[in-house]
């Protein structure tokens, strides 16, 4: 079942220099760190972070699943979770007025309505990522992440793609062209995800990096449970996982960091951001450069401090229990490794 055609680009490098249908969304306004030009800018002071729209209850309620499988003992049925998502084919055909083939792999099912070469290619990438993503957690490759298998929908265009996101998941896309979505953030619901893409977003290159970061998202909202990991280290992760399948981006990123670190003469109030909140071309380009050192320093010490946040500890008891320092040290070491010739 599961492709055995590895993409290059995706392969780790060794660098030696609420309510149920709650959306948890990031990142997708535009492709942070590249030549972009326009930059997402944060809301006016009172405004949701992102956009609402009003969902269609007929439809929402025929995309939910009917049964979850849940046993006597609690846990759930996943070959019956895995049955309700292969049957949301067909309702994704409804509303389009097109026919979604499936394609399956170890994690993923995708659901697109395209040239079947299109949803090959999101099979080809999406294994290699799952991977990269235990990798760097030391984490065995074949365990559970979410309940099911994550659903990746392609929509072969923007009408169909803004369409789904406001009729299904309640949200206005219209700026947006990729975004996951936590369906319950529920604890003791299932963990079940879905990601979205509108084909028309760009090149093959750039859907890869929005199935990188956006599958980065996905992977870490339910990582040890569904405890959100704070704005900079949520979208850190997303932006360290794009560059990890397109690593030209790096040096651009950390120059949009050096620039902004010029200009910040404390990163205090940027580690207190309100989860919700968007950030500008420049702060992703920041955000990938303190998960990039925090990594360099220690990766066991990393998964320490993810794991930490996971079971609700404040940040920074988090972070001192993994690494020994406070936020004040992390931001001078941040500054230094951020000037040393080895960061380039």
């Amino acid at each position: 079942m599961t492709p055995t055609v590895i993409p290059t680009r995706l392969s780790l490098r060794n660098r030696t220099a609420a309510m149920p249908g709650i959306a948890l969304l990031a990142g997708a306004i535009l492709l942070a760190g590249a030549a972009a030009a326009a930059k997402s800018e944060a809301p006016p002071p009172g405004a949701p972070a992102y956009p609402v729209a009003k969902a269609d209850k007929a439809l929402r309620d025929a995309f939910a699943l009917r049964t979850t499988g849940r046993t006597a003992v609690g846990t759930f049925g996943q070959a019956a979770i895995v049955a309700e998502q292969k049957r949301r084919a067909g309702v994704l055909g409804e509303l389009t007025g097109t026919t979604f083939r499936l394609t399956e792999t170890r994690h993923y099912l995708i659901l697109g309505d395209a040239d079947p070469a299109q949803a090959a290619l999101f099979a080809r990438w999406c294994e290699p990522l799952y991977a990269n993503f235990a990798q760097l957690l030391g984490m065995d490759a074949g365990k559970r992440i979410w309940d099911g298998k994550c659903m990746l929908l392609l929509f072969n265009t923007t009408r169909e793609f803004e369409d789904f996101a406001r009729r299904v998941d309640g949200v206005d896309a219209g700026r947006w062209r990729a975004y996951y979505y936590l369906e319950d953030v529920n604890k003791e619901a299932p963990a079940l995800l879905h990601l979205c893409f509108n084909l028309k977003a760009g090149d093959e290159r750039t859907l890869q990096n929005l199935m990188a970061h956006e599958g980065g998202h996905a992977f870490f909202s339910v990582y040890q449970g569904k405890t959100r990991l704070p704005l900079w280290l949520d979208e850190g992760l997303a932006e360290y996982m794009t560059v990890y399948n397109e690593a030209t981006l790096r040096p651009a990123k950390l120059a949009l960091a050096a620039e902004l670190a010029k200009s910040t003469p404390s990163l205090r109030e940027f580690f207190e951001r309100p989860a919700n909140s968007v950030l500008t071309t420049e702060e992703y380009g920041l955000v990938f450069s303190l998960v990039d050192c925090l990594f360099e320093t220690s990766r066991p010490k990393f998964k320490k401090l993810i794991d930490a946040l996971k079971d609700g500890k404040p940040q920074a008891e988090a972070l001192a229990a993994a690494y020994g320092f406070d936020f004040p040290e992390l931001e001078k070491r941040w500054r230094a490794w951020l000037a040393a010739p080895s960061a380039k």
